[in-house]
């Protein structure tokens, strides 16, 4: 199941020190009424809360990592979700002896310095939708 996307904007950001990532991803998204779109970034975070969903147990955990850790990977898709632009985006973060930990972008994870790209998509939304067999919210396209 796929479908095709053209480019509508791209935006170049940063956000500030102290911002919570995810609420100003989120934020940033329906200010700009972005719908569908893909995020990358860079940056160092003060602490952060990041989520792996067990498989068997249909729920996440979540990690906290209460120190400064710097950003080495962060990618991300933006869908509507219950009717609103929705962040998913994975994160892994190194502390100050390169160990990393990554998983789910949570609330929690506050900024130290971040810059973000952001490519929004042309055309209709794409749209989450509870999933049965893995009980997560996951795109549903619709003709």
């Amino acid at each position: 199941m796929f479908k095709s996307y053209s480019i509508d904007n791209n935006f170049l950001g940063r956000f500030n020190k102290g911002d919570d990532l995810f609420k100003s991803l989120s934020l940033f998204l329906e200010n700009n009424n972005i719908k569908s779109g893909v995020i990358s970034g860079i940056g160092a975070l003060q602490k952060a809360s990041i989520g792996f969903y067990n498989q068997k147990e249909f729920k996440y955990k979540t990690i906290n990592i209460n120190k400064p850790v710097e950003v080495v990977s962060f990618i991300g898709n933006i869908s509507l979700k219950e009717g609103h632009p929705f962040p998913h985006c994975h994160i892994v973060v190194a502390d100050e002896n390169g160990e990393t930990k990554g998983g789910h972008l949570l609330e929690g994870c506050i900024v130290f310095a971040f810059e973000f790209s952001i490519v929004s998509f042309d055309g209709a939304a794409l749209v989450r939708g509870f999933d049965n067999e893995t009980k997560l919210p996951l795109w549903k396209f619709i003709d």
